[in-house]
């Protein structure tokens, strides 16, 4: 698994086919989110991996990078061998440096 920075996850999303798994709670997701992004909470993520695309690249998304990480981690262990991304700094990174609209929390 790779990290990314918020920057780089700009200029992918505004060239490549991404596969955007945010991996926090259900209200959190509801609360802010990338726009694009699927919503699989880390303690759901083993019973819903068919929803995971494996076609594209996936960045794992969560509130600052750690529970992302355990979910990259759960994935590599599945054998999920798409490329992985765990976003540095999370959707709280993206929020205060990339897209200030959406809130922080």
């Amino acid at each position: 698994m790779n990290n990314i920075d918020i920057h780089t996850l700009k200029e992918w999303l505004k060239k490549e086919q991404l596969f955007l798994l945010d991996v926090r709670e259900q209200w959190e997701f509801d609360n802010c989110n990338i726009k694009g992004s699927i919503n699989i909470p880390l303690h759901a993520l083993q019973s819903n991996i068919d929803a995971i695309s494996k076609n594209n690249k996936i960045v794992l998304i969560c509130h600052h990078g750690a529970r992302s990480f355990t979910a990259g981690l759960m994935l590599q262990q599945t054998g999920i061998d798409s490329e992985l991304y765990n976003l540095e700094g999370g959707i709280d990174a993206w929020a205060e440096h990339i897209d200030n609209t959406i809130p922080r929390y």
